[in-house]
Protein backbone atom coordinates (compact mmCIF):
# COMPACT_ATOMS: atom_id res chain seq x y z
CA UNK A 1 0.00 0.00 0.00
CA UNK A 2 1.33 3.40 -1.00
CA UNK A 3 2.16 5.96 1.68
CA UNK A 4 -0.47 8.19 0.03
CA UNK A 5 -3.42 5.82 0.43
CA UNK A 6 -4.59 6.70 3.97
CA UNK A 7 -4.27 10.45 3.43
CA UNK A 8 -5.90 10.50 -0.02
CA UNK A 9 -8.69 8.19 1.17
CA UNK A 10 -9.31 10.61 4.06
CA UNK A 11 -9.44 13.61 1.69
CA UNK A 12 -11.88 11.88 -0.64
CA UNK A 13 -14.00 10.71 2.27
CA UNK A 14 -14.06 14.20 3.80
CA UNK A 15 -14.97 15.79 0.46
CA UNK A 16 -17.79 13.24 0.07
CA UNK A 17 -16.76 12.12 -3.42
CA UNK A 18 -18.27 8.66 -2.85
CA UNK A 19 -22.05 8.78 -2.85
CA UNK A 20 -24.05 5.80 -1.65
CA UNK A 21 -27.45 4.94 -3.10
CA UNK A 22 -28.72 3.44 -6.33
CA UNK A 23 -26.86 4.79 -9.36
CA UNK A 24 -26.91 4.09 -13.07
CA UNK A 25 -23.38 4.55 -14.41
CA UNK A 26 -22.80 6.09 -17.84
CA UNK A 27 -22.37 2.72 -19.61
CA UNK A 28 -25.61 1.35 -18.17
CA UNK A 29 -24.21 -0.57 -15.20
CA UNK A 30 -25.90 -0.08 -11.86
CA UNK A 31 -23.94 0.52 -8.69
CA UNK A 32 -24.49 1.12 -4.98
CA UNK A 33 -21.69 3.72 -5.10
CA UNK A 34 -20.99 6.70 -7.34
CA UNK A 35 -17.53 8.29 -7.33
CA UNK A 36 -17.86 11.98 -8.21
CA UNK A 37 -14.58 13.91 -8.42
CA UNK A 38 -16.06 17.01 -10.07
CA UNK A 39 -15.99 19.16 -6.92
CA UNK A 40 -12.49 18.19 -5.77
CA UNK A 41 -10.74 20.99 -7.76
CA UNK A 42 -12.83 23.45 -5.70
CA UNK A 43 -10.59 22.66 -2.71
CA UNK A 44 -7.09 23.80 -3.80
CA UNK A 45 -5.08 22.32 -0.92
CA UNK A 46 -6.77 18.92 -1.17
CA UNK A 47 -6.65 18.98 -4.97
CA UNK A 48 -2.94 19.77 -4.84
CA UNK A 49 -2.32 16.84 -2.50
CA UNK A 50 -4.35 14.45 -4.64
CA UNK A 51 -2.67 15.49 -7.88
CA UNK A 52 0.73 15.28 -6.16
CA UNK A 53 -0.08 11.64 -5.33
CA UNK A 54 -0.91 11.04 -9.00
CA UNK A 55 2.34 12.73 -10.05
CA UNK A 56 4.32 10.61 -7.58
CA UNK A 57 2.72 7.45 -8.95
CA UNK A 58 3.71 8.49 -12.47
CA UNK A 59 7.27 9.34 -11.37
CA UNK A 60 7.80 5.99 -9.67
CA UNK A 61 5.54 3.61 -11.55
CA UNK A 62 5.66 4.17 -15.31
CA UNK A 63 9.18 4.97 -16.44
CA UNK A 64 9.93 7.45 -19.19
CA UNK A 65 7.01 8.76 -21.24
CA UNK A 66 6.33 11.64 -23.63
CA UNK A 67 2.81 12.86 -22.93
CA UNK A 68 -0.20 12.51 -20.65
CA UNK A 69 -3.55 11.91 -22.28
CA UNK A 70 -6.52 12.69 -20.06
CA UNK A 71 -9.89 11.05 -20.63
CA UNK A 72 -12.82 13.41 -20.94
CA UNK A 73 -13.89 16.46 -18.99
CA UNK A 74 -13.69 14.71 -15.61
CA UNK A 75 -9.98 14.04 -16.00
CA UNK A 76 -9.11 17.42 -17.53
CA UNK A 77 -8.30 19.32 -14.30
CA UNK A 78 -6.30 16.36 -12.97
CA UNK A 79 -4.41 16.03 -16.25
CA UNK A 80 -3.51 19.72 -16.39
CA UNK A 81 -2.35 19.79 -12.75
CA UNK A 82 -0.26 16.62 -13.08
CA UNK A 83 1.17 17.81 -16.40
CA UNK A 84 2.37 21.01 -14.73
CA UNK A 85 3.86 19.11 -11.77
CA UNK A 86 5.78 16.78 -14.09
CA UNK A 87 6.48 19.33 -16.82
CA UNK A 88 5.02 16.98 -19.43
CA UNK A 89 2.78 17.97 -22.33
CA UNK A 90 -0.79 16.72 -22.34
CA UNK A 91 -3.81 16.18 -24.53
CA UNK A 92 -7.40 15.36 -23.69
CA UNK A 93 -9.43 12.66 -25.45
CA UNK A 94 -13.07 13.59 -25.59
CA UNK A 95 -15.44 10.87 -24.41
CA UNK A 96 -17.51 9.37 -27.17
CA UNK A 97 -20.97 10.87 -27.35
CA UNK A 98 -23.51 10.59 -30.13
CA UNK A 99 -23.31 14.34 -30.72
CA UNK A 100 -19.57 14.60 -31.34
CA UNK A 101 -18.75 11.09 -32.60
CA UNK A 102 -15.11 11.07 -33.75
CA UNK A 103 -15.19 14.68 -34.92
CA UNK A 104 -12.22 16.40 -33.27
CA UNK A 105 -11.78 13.68 -30.62
CA UNK A 106 -8.60 15.22 -29.25
CA UNK A 107 -7.89 18.53 -27.53
CA UNK A 108 -4.18 19.28 -27.81
CA UNK A 109 -1.45 17.54 -29.77
CA UNK A 110 -0.41 13.94 -30.08
CA UNK A 111 2.52 12.80 -32.21
CA UNK A 112 3.09 9.41 -33.82
CA UNK A 113 5.65 7.33 -31.95
CA UNK A 114 5.12 9.04 -28.59
CA UNK A 115 4.71 6.91 -25.49
CA UNK A 116 1.65 8.30 -23.76
CA UNK A 117 0.13 7.50 -20.39
CA UNK A 118 -3.64 7.58 -20.13
CA UNK A 119 -4.91 9.48 -17.08
CA UNK A 120 -8.41 9.39 -15.66
CA UNK A 121 -9.96 10.19 -12.32
CA UNK A 122 -11.87 6.91 -11.92
CA UNK A 123 -11.73 3.48 -13.60
CA UNK A 124 -14.78 1.21 -13.52
CA UNK A 125 -15.13 -1.41 -16.24
CA UNK A 126 -12.29 0.02 -18.32
CA UNK A 127 -14.37 0.47 -21.46
CA UNK A 128 -13.79 4.23 -21.61
CA UNK A 129 -10.03 3.79 -21.11
CA UNK A 130 -9.95 1.00 -23.71
CA UNK A 131 -11.76 3.17 -26.27
CA UNK A 132 -9.38 6.05 -25.60
CA UNK A 133 -6.37 3.73 -25.93
CA UNK A 134 -7.65 2.45 -29.28
CA UNK A 135 -8.12 6.01 -30.55
CA UNK A 136 -4.67 7.11 -29.34
CA UNK A 137 -3.08 4.04 -30.94
CA UNK A 138 -4.92 4.78 -34.19
CA UNK A 139 -3.22 8.19 -34.15
CA UNK A 140 0.16 6.45 -33.96
CA UNK A 141 1.07 6.81 -30.29
CA UNK A 142 2.08 3.95 -27.98
CA UNK A 143 -0.04 3.22 -24.90
CA UNK A 144 0.96 0.59 -22.34
CA UNK A 145 -0.16 2.19 -19.08
CA UNK A 146 -3.24 3.89 -17.68
CA UNK A 147 -3.18 5.72 -14.35
CA UNK A 148 -6.25 6.60 -12.31
CA UNK A 149 -6.88 8.14 -8.95
CA UNK A 150 -9.52 5.55 -7.96
CA UNK A 151 -9.98 2.02 -9.29
CA UNK A 152 -13.57 0.93 -8.59
CA UNK A 153 -12.41 -2.70 -9.01
CA UNK A 154 -15.11 -3.50 -11.59
CA UNK A 155 -12.87 -5.12 -14.21
CA UNK A 156 -10.88 -2.26 -15.74
CA UNK A 157 -7.53 -3.90 -14.99
CA UNK A 158 -8.59 -7.17 -16.60
CA UNK A 159 -10.01 -5.53 -19.73
CA UNK A 160 -6.98 -3.28 -20.22
CA UNK A 161 -4.59 -6.19 -19.76
CA UNK A 162 -6.14 -7.85 -22.84
CA UNK A 163 -4.84 -4.82 -24.78
CA UNK A 164 -1.37 -4.96 -23.22
CA UNK A 165 -2.13 -2.00 -20.94
CA UNK A 166 -1.37 -2.00 -17.24
CA UNK A 167 -3.62 -0.11 -14.83
CA UNK A 168 -2.12 1.75 -11.89
CA UNK A 169 -4.19 3.53 -9.25
CA UNK A 170 -3.44 5.72 -6.27
CA UNK A 171 -6.14 3.84 -4.37
CA UNK A 172 -9.16 1.58 -4.76
CA UNK A 173 -12.77 2.29 -3.92
CA UNK A 174 -12.45 -0.22 -1.07
CA UNK A 175 -9.70 1.96 0.47
CA UNK A 176 -12.09 4.93 0.58
CA UNK A 177 -14.94 2.82 1.95
CA UNK A 178 -12.68 1.40 4.65
CA UNK A 179 -11.63 4.94 5.58
CA UNK A 180 -15.33 5.89 5.86
CA UNK A 181 -16.02 2.95 8.12
CA UNK A 182 -13.02 3.80 10.28
CA UNK A 183 -14.18 7.37 10.91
Amino acid sequence: MSDHVPRIAEILRRRNVVKQGSYLLHLGNSSEFYVDMRTLPSYPDDFDEVTSALADLLRTGVGKFDRLVGIGDGAAPFTVAVSLKLQKPYAIVKKMEAENSFRDPLVGELHPGERVILLDDVASTGVTLACAAAMVRALGAHVDTAVVLVDRELGASKLLSTMGIGLLSVLRLSDILNAREGS
